[in-house]
């Protein structure tokens, strides 16, 4: 993958997060994703940005199109509702094709999001992040217009981890640490790092426990 600028959100807190493993569910090829929330107002300048690229790309489809009087949109977002019903801010959704066709040359490629903790450093390939784990994510906005469906998707290029929360399988709390065995990863399936992420500072949680939002 080139060295290019991505745009990076605020940190929110991550859901159903698939990002070393892509999820095969509806896909065979499979599909890398990860949901991010936001607050309502770190969320504004995001929420903008999406829906200037949705409006330019439906303004365009309409001049290509002057006939269509209608099309069903799609957007990344949702709002999320508190307990009271009432606006408690927006979940955004992150997606990456494992396998890819390049469009000029018509072959295929595989790739993967680059996935780093607060220092830039790569989070094992064996750690699963889990509901709940702050981040951030580095990401292209991707206008669309095929058939009568007209959107804006969110192509996942990177995370990174500032709090985990790493999910454990049922099952996993069988055994207690046996100690002299160690199992040796490789770390050749990594994606090459990238430049998208300062590196973050990490807070002293027994001197001070600073809420995230």
């Amino acid at each position: 993958m080139a060295n290019r600028q991505y745009t990076v959100t605020p940190q929110g807190k991550m859901m159903w997060a698939y990002l070393h493993k892509p999820d095969t569910q509806f896909d065979s090829n499979g599909v890398f994703h990860v949901k991010l929330q936001l607050a309502n107002g770190s969320s504004d300048d995001l929420r903008k940005a999406i829906m200037r690229e949705h409006k330019a790309n439906k303004k365009e489809a309409i001049a290509r199109n002057p006939k269509r009087t209608s099309f069903r949109e799609y957007l990344p977002f949702k709002e999320i509702l508190n307990d009271e019903g009432l606006a408690d801010g927006y979940e955004f959704q992150f997606k990456l094709k494992a396998l890819a066709t390049n469009s000029k040359t018509g072959q295929e490629f595989t790739q993967r999001p680059v996935v780093v903790g607060p220092d830039k450093m790569p989070v094992p390939s064996d750690v699963t992040i889990g509901n709940g784990s702050v981040g951030k994510i580095a990401f292209e906005a991707i206008p669309y217009f095929t058939g009568n469906n007209i959107g804006v998707s969110l192509r996942l290029r990177g995370v990174q981890v500032l709090e985990l929360v790493e999910y454990r399988a049922e099952g996993t709390d069988m055994f207690s640490v046996e100690e002299g065995y160690s199992i040796v990863t490789s770390s050749k399936d990594e994606p090459e790092e990238e430049e998208m992420f300062e590196e973050e500072e990490q807070d002293d949680k027994d001197e001070e426990d600073e809420e995230d939002f």
